[in-house]
């Protein structure tokens, strides 16, 4: 995000620079909610269609 600002060009990131700030966000916040607050969050459920760049691993 920050080279974006710059105005400095990353070829070899996967995804720009705010969308990954936005994803970012969404899922922190979602698992703040669900594990301090207790409020259930689907998104952290497994794949979104609204988020293709997410993925999740089992360990």
């Amino acid at each position: 995000m920050l080279a974006q600002q710059l105005g400095i060009e990353d070829a070899d990131a996967p995804i720009p620079g705010d969308r990954s700030m936005t994803l970012t966000r969404e899922y922190v916040t979602a698992f703040f909610d669900q594990h301090l607050r207790g409020i259930h969050r689907p998104l952290l459920d497994g794949p979104t269609p609204g988020n293709p760049e997410v993925s999740f691993a089992s360990p």
